[in-house]
């Protein structure tokens, strides 16, 4: 059939070949098919363009049936007409249409488009140089070429990571040269568009990442930040941060060479200017936010540990953050140890990140530690205050709740760690054991109670011979208490000479 008789096809205002069941107009795909078998048949250029802006346009309503038969083709045409600028723009925004998943739809629709995204992508990759042609029109001259390559990547990266991964890293340095390229490119909107395309790239990979880090991928990220930062709420910040976050979490090796010389001064002076920025204050505030997610919540407190670790003043400033969201208002620190010590329902990975923020706080900060060591030694005067972190820590540690347990005695550790005074001041507390004071312990006879009792689980006791071997040390007074409590020298001596076939003896 010449190709002119298929002209009518386009020119008609009806759709191609239809057929009207339950006035729902369907394309047949032997129209479908005609049109792929004109595309490889046409000899001039406009007719060849002229199908396939008839197949982008069909693309998404029939993404099944067009994917099916043209995927394979557009590939080829694409290999031996990459030099028309008009008819590769075509194809690409056709294979993005195709591989790329249906933002609209919804229940068993959502599904079937992401299966068929997945299946055209690893039916187009499958062919390897279909994968470098589309890394080359990444450096083409045409800007639009270039950005539609670009998201063309992006998708094809979202849709099989580990393959596209796996593929260029087996292609040396031929495909990374050109995607390097594209970050350090002068024209802004090529860097920013690439972003999300590193964000895809760096997951999860540590070979990747480790290429990306080489090559100077760090001062390309720092430098776009710079160059965006009056932007505010710019995605290419979020985009940047993201990928930044991709190379150093999980990998060592990279952590260990970006701080080589990381030393003491310049993490004191990245702390000072957080503050003085206001990044911490901001942080602080979204502590006391109630739609925060729990992971971006605990990365949150795991940072602001890390800000205030061993700075006063940033210790300081979180003793004058208030949580005002509650009906009675409390010190966050009261807040962040409720939450790690009261709230079971909450993940393992929060509650931790809120025992480490509280060892950063403590870290080098006596006021802080005596600030809670009076707050224990009141509870013992007052039990009825049940709004008072004396209080919070004496539950936690005598809480049948193993994190919480365990948490509280690995924090007791640290509020006396490297402080005399507070090693002999914690000896005066009295932990009454029910809201009477008749059978009120000292902290020491309650840690040799929990040693000793057959139910305190492997963690529970680690965590009291911690809090032991950290209180004794350089403290006359601890090492006295402790041998004054009947059986207790006995019984730790036992322990260690017990033949026991459980492990954690």
């Amino acid at each position: 059939m010449p190709f002119w008789s298929c002209c009518s096809l386009f020119s008609s205002t009806k759709p191609f070949s239809t057929t009207n069941n339950n006035n729902n107009n369907t394309i047949s795909q032997e129209a479908i098919e005609n049109l792929c078998n004109h595309l490889q048949t046409a000899n001039r250029v406009e007719d060849r363009r002229h199908i396939l802006r008839a197949l982008k346009s069909l693309s998404k309503k029939y993404k099944l049936e067009v994917g099916t038969q043209s995927i394979g083709l557009l590939g080829n045409i694409l290999h031996h007409e990459k030099n028309d600028l008009k008819l590769v723009q075509l194809i690409l925004d056709t294979l993005i249409n195709l591989t790329a998943m249906d933002s609209v739809a919804d229940g068993e629709q959502l599904v079937l488009s992401h299966d068929m995204s997945i299946q055209f992508t690893k039916s187009f990759i499958n062919n390897k140089e279909h994968v470098h042609l589309i890394l080359e029109l990444i450096t083409a001259t045409d800007l639009n070429i270039r950005r539609t390559a670009i998201r063309l990547f992006t998708v094809l990266l979202s849709n099989c990571t580990k393959q596209l991964q796996d593929m260029l890293l087996g292609s040396g340095r031929r495909g990374f040269s050109n995607l390097f390229g594209l970050l350090k490119d002068e024209c802004e909107v090529i860097p920013n568009n690439a972003l999300p395309l590193f964000e895809i790239l760096t997951r999860s990979n540590k070979y990747i990442q480790g290429i990306v880090a080489i090559e100077n991928g760090f001062q390309c990220l720092l430098r776009i930040l710079v160059d965006e930062n009056s932007n505010d709420g710019n995605i290419a910040v979020g985009d940047c941060l993201c990928i930044l976050l991709n190379l150093l979490e999980d990998n060592e090796i990279i952590r260990t060479f970006v701080s080589l010389t990381n030393s003491a001064e310049h993490i004191v002076a990245c702390q000072t200017t957080i503050e003085q920025c206001g990044i911490l204050r901001r942080l602080c505030i979204i502590l006391m936010l109630t739609t925060t997610p729990a992971d971006i919540l605990a990365e949150t407190i795991r940072t602001i540990g890390d800000v205030m670790r061993g700075d006063a003043k940033n210790q300081r400033c979180l003793d004058l953050v208030t949580n005002t969201n509650t009906k009675i208002q409390q010190p966050v620190l009261f807040n962040l140890l409720y939450v790690m010590i009261c709230g079971e329902e909450k993940s393992f990975s929060l509650r931790i990140s809120v025992l480490y923020c509280l060892q950063c706080y403590l870290h080098k900060n006596e006021s802080g530690k005596s600030m809670i060591v009076q707050a224990l030694l009141a509870q013992t005067k007052n039990t009825a205050n049940q709004h008072s972190m004396g209080h919070l820590l004496r539950s936690g540690y005598l809480s049948e709740d193993a994190v919480a347990s365990w948490c509280s005695g690995i924090l007791l550790s640290h509020l006396i760690v490297n402080s005399p005074q507070s090693k002999q001041d914690i000896l005066k507390a009295k932990l009454a054991l029910d809201r009477t004071q008749t059978n009120a312990k000292t902290l020491m006879e309650i840690s040799i109670d929990i040693l000793h009792k057959s139910s305190s689980s492997f963690h529970i006791r680690v965590a009291v011979l911690i809090l032991i071997c950290t209180w004794l040390p350089n403290c006359s007074l601890a090492v006295q208490e402790l041998v004054s409590i009947p059986n207790s020298i006995s019984y730790l001596v036992s322990q260690i000479c017990a033949q026991s076939i459980e492990d954690d003896r």
